[in-house]
């Protein structure tokens, strides 16, 4: 039969059809593909829980980190504005203190000796701030270098617990997963595949392998589906003639005889007279 310009074998095809609707009305295939279902579940629920382990063991900690740094640098913030405070009042007092001594200097009559007393009034008030600021400034220089040291020291720590915690969740997860789909191997390896054997006759090499607890590969050998010979079959060693040759998939090899009766038009074949429909190279 001709079907897009290309020979194809209809008894061939029609097996496979068949083939395919036994599949989807097999019992066991359909109890398997409930088990994948069941599982999917199954792994929905638990990729749900990892998200919510993640956001409370990885993601709080990290925002509270960010919060954490937030508030350093608003303590070094209020350091500087101390410090800033500190150096005004140290200028105001070097500004009086120079003041005081032009108007000693020129410290003249009864005026003059009120404004020395109004310029030293000034000065110590000045000197007052500037103790006061002073003090502030170590007091809160010395509680924010404390907390940044004690910042810097307990950040290595905290960040590394952070992390293995975090890889520790994700193996934990990982096996979470792996121990569901090792449960629906077996259950899989129960479906029966109706080719005259046991369901565990049709399972393959790798399946079969993961069932017994590895996954190590295994030769089996192929299982032959008649004569059927595949359009892109393509000679690796030796001309074609001699390819051709060596097939023995022919079952009446007499000499002479021709193994595949030529009933259809020879006319509408792109292969030519003497072709075989079912063998394209």
């Amino acid at each position: 039969m001709e079907r897009n310009g290309k020979w194809v074998n209809v008894d061939y095809t029609n097996r496979i059809m068949e083939e395919s609707t036994a599949l989807e009305e097999n019992p066991s295939l359909q109890e398997g593909l409930s088990h994948i279902g069941h599982c999917s579940d199954k792994l929905s629920i638990l990729a749900a829980e990892h998200a919510e382990r993640e956001a409370l063991h990885f993601e709080e900690p990290i925002f509270d980190y960010i919060r954490l740094v937030g508030a350093v640098k608003a303590a070094l913030q209020k350091r500087n504005e101390v410090h800033y405070a500190y150096g005004t009042a140290v200028a105001d007092l070097e500004l009086k203190e120079t003041a005081l001594s032009k108007l000693l200097k020129h410290a003249r009559g009864g005026s003059s000796e009120e404004k020395v007393q109004f310029a030293e009034s000034e000065v110590r008030t000045a000197q007052q701030t500037m103790e006061d600021a002073k003090l502030e400034d170590d007091i809160v220089t010395e509680r924010v270098m404390r907390e940044v040291e004690r910042f810097k020291r307990d950040k290595l720590a905290d960040f590394k617990h952070i992390i293995l915690d975090y890889i520790q969740m994700q193996i934990e997860y990982s096996k979470k997963v792996e121990d569901e789909w090792q449960q629906v191997i077996p259950k899989l390896a129960l479906i029966h595949v109706e080719n005259g054997g046991s369901p565990l006759a049709s399972m393959s090499p790798i399946s079969e392998g993961a069932t017994n607890g590895n996954f190590q590969e295994q030769e089996t050998a192929p299982t032959s589906l008649g004569p059927v010979i595949q359009e892109d079959y393509i000679p690796l060693n030796g001309d074609l003639a001699d390819s051709l040759s060596d097939l023995t998939l022919l079952v009446d090899a007499d000499v002479g005889q021709d193994p595949y009766p030529r009933q259809y038009d020879e006319q509408r074949s792109p292969y030519g007279q003497g072709s075989n429909p079912d063998v394209s190279l």
